[in-house]
């Protein structure tokens, strides 16, 4: 949550709106929305459970997240995580002066965070050479890596080291291969089962 939001919203910075979500992607979330536009966050959750838009689209654009409200005894609470176009069909039919320029503001803030994230990338794929890998004096054996690396319009726009049984796939495929015994192991599979278990019962 941004620490100063009774600050006017042109003095905020652009990491107070937008932030990087867990899969590497630019995101606000509703708790930032209510705030900033002065709405109980249930409000905010309703309006996103009513938008009307496709499924490809809220699927691509809006991602139901929890967290533990620490307020309430670290009961679960849900809230969504949005793209730049998530949020700019939630808000859409937000009006007046101020809704105007919190628009405005998130949209220079999605715009200059990608401006950044992009030129951070740059600046590792500069640094990155895979030779200072390849040996290390003070071991005895060869190290051994893998990296993956993000490739947009020809040109190399990220990379980061990956497991060795790593394996990146889209929420489809990942379906399909938790069907492959030869994938995964009874165990993980009890496992994954478990986790989404204790979800359902937080819902």
């Amino acid at each position: 949550m941004p620490a100063q939001t009774q600050l006017p919203i042109a003095q905020h910075q652009p990491s107070d709106l937008v932030f990087v979500s867990q899969t590497g992607n630019l995101a606000t979330d509703s708790f930032l929305v209510a705030e900033y536009f002065s709405k109980p966050h249930k409000d905010v959750l309703a309006k996103v459970r009513q938008v009307n838009c496709s499924t490809e689209f809220t699927e691509r654009n809006f991602s139901l997240c929890h967290k533990n409200n620490e307020l309430q005894n670290n009961k679960i609470q849900p809230f969504y995580q949005m793209t730049k176009d998530g949020f700019m069909f939630l808000v859409m039919g937000f009006t007046g002066k101020k809704a105007a320029a919190i628009k405005e503001s998130y949209i220079t803030a999605f715009n200059q965070m990608a401006e950044k994230l992009k030129s951070d990338k740059e600046k590792q794929l500069e640094n990155f050479n895979p030779n200072l890998y390849k040996d290390f004096t003070d071991l005895k054996e060869h190290v051994n890596f893998r990296v993956l690396i993000d490739i947009k319009q020809g040109m190399p726009a990220g990379f980061k080291f990956v497991d060795e049984d790593a394996f990146v796939c889209n929420k489809e495929r990942f379906v399909s291969f938790m069907k492959d015994k030869n994938i995964f192991t009874n165990q993980e599979i009890i496992t994954v089962n478990s986790l989404i278990a204790k979800r359902l019962a937080a819902m």
